[in-house]
């Protein structure tokens, strides 16, 4: 019998593993830097062989998300599929989360600056694949209806990821304030609502990051208005 694989092709099961290593690896960044995670709690080290630190790990894991993003844009040239978008979209909203576990210990604009760059660029990509090309109605329901579930809520995680940023954020100068989607949460509320009930714990994460008081029908219209204006500006870093 054939190998059971979620992919079709050993270029997407690579990238894929890929993927998940370098979530794993911004995951383990963030808990050293809050202490969460200690260095005679882990077995893991560095490929390097260099010491236990959250930089070195920072810099294996954009080393490698990084190139992986240049692996998959050339693999686009001739599998334009839908699988290889999204594991695409995934290793930008992995190399933005990446930067904002950082911040997390450096609270620095320019790293915030890439953290919101890559968050963006992601859900942008998305977006325009499903509408300019799929030709999909921009609205929740036309998108979730017409589109993979994985991807959609891929979009929904990486909103609330870029939602968390904007929080983070406040305070800090240096930040393009004026290409903030202020409507981030209730785009990411709306997808994930056409997944699951209200009661499901990702429901109460969007919540509890922002104050939502509005019902599933509102928050849709508010989503929708803001799908046929303007998604979600370029984000562009000014000196």
């Amino acid at each position: 019998l054939p190998p059971i694989t979620l992919h079709s092709s050993d270029v997407l099961r690579i990238a894929a593993s890929q993927l998940a290593l370098g979530r794993a690896l911004a995951l383990l960044t963030q808990y050293i830097v809050l202490n969460i995670t200690l260095k005679t709690d882990a077995t893991v080290r560095l490929s390097s062989g260099s010491g236990f630190s959250a930089s070195g790990f920072f810099k294996e894991a954009e080393a490698l998300l990084t190139s992986l993003i240049v692996t998959l844009t050339a693999e686009q040239k001739m599998d334009n599929s839908l699988d290889v978008l999204e594991i695409l979209a995934g290793a930008y909203a992995s190399l933005g989360e990446l930067y904002y576990c950082l911040c997390c210990e450096y609270h620095s604009s320019t790293i915030l600056n890439h953290s919101i760059r890559y968050l963006t660029l992601s859900l942008r990509m998305v977006h325009h694949r499903l509408i300019e090309e799929e030709g999909i109605q921009p609205n929740v329901q036309a998108l979730c209806a017409g589109s993979p579930r994985s991807l959609m809520l891929l979009q929904a995680q990486t909103a609330t990821q870029l939602g968390r940023v904007y929080s983070f954020s406040k305070g800090c100068a240096g930040l393009n304030r004026s290409l903030f989607q202020k409507n981030i949460f209730y785009f990411s509320l709306s997808v994930t609502m056409q997944y699951f009930n209200t009661e499901h714990p990702l429901i109460g994460n969007i919540r509890r990051l922002e104050y939502v008081e509005e019902t599933w029908d509102s928050s849709e219209d508010i989503v929708n208005r803001m799908l046929i204006d303007d998604f979600l500006p370029e984000y562009i870093i000014t000196d």
